[in-house]
């Protein structure tokens, strides 16, 4: 009786990767991933708003964290055309103004979010130790620590090779995303949180660097 022949595999194909969803600057047109951008969306009135988790509905309008790209779409009336239907008045202070706070407010969403799933540490103590066992991705200090606890942290984080970001918190205000009365820093544990923190930190210095700019 003749063998039955095993059947063949199918060939393996690699699992195609999902694409990064990109959105075009309304000031300079590059295209961008789109949660690299500042999402604006329209009010019944007309007014304009930050979208800053990205989720509200209807046509939405993009920008750069970049203070000329602002300037442009202002002047080329990039909004209107990009809404389809007029805008309010647009003030450019007060549109930079609305970005800082949807920037300054997804940091702390995310300090919280590190607090409730256990990816932060904090009190002087604890964070050398773990910056000693290597768990520290990212180190954010307040605005008001005091020097020689800033030289400390910082001696311990720059042997260990942890990046440290002077957030724009208070000693209070950075203890309230952890439970806690006040704080001087909290360490993230955490790579990815760290990373959109880092990213969200850096593009809040770009609104303010531009916004001196445009002031001089």
């Amino acid at each position: 009786m003749a063998r039955r022949g095993r059947g063949r595999r199918a060939p393996r194909t690699a699992t195609p990767r999902p694409e990064i969803p990109t959105r075009t600057c309304l000031g300079c047109r590059g295209r961008f991933p789109r949660d690299e951008l500042v999402r604006w969306v329209v009010g019944p009135g007309g007014q304009l708003f930050v979208d800053r988790n990205l989720k509200l509905p209807g046509r939405g309008a993009h920008l750069c964290h970049d203070a000329a790209c602002l300037e442009k779409a202002i002047r080329r009336k990039a909004f209107g055309r990009a809404f389809r239907q007029p805008v309010g008045a647009i003030d450019g202070e007060a549109l930079r103004g609305r970005i800082l706070e949807a920037v300054e407010a997804r940091v702390v969403d995310l300090l919280g979010i590190a607090r409730r799933a256990g990816w932060s540490v904090f009190g002087a103590d604890v964070l050398d130790r773990a910056l000693q066992a290597g768990q520290v991705r990212l180190v954010v200090t307040a605005t008001d620590a005091a020097a020689h606890s800033l030289k400390r942290l910082m001696g311990r984080s720059e042997t260990e090779r942890i990046p440290v970001a002077e957030g724009f918190l208070d000693r209070e205000a950075l203890g309230r995303t952890q439970g806690r009365e006040a704080l001087v820093a909290v360490g993230i544990t955490h790579g990815p949180v760290a990373e959109k923190l880092q990213s969200e930190l850096q593009r809040r210095n770009r609104v303010l660097v531009a916004a001196a700019a445009q002031s001089l």
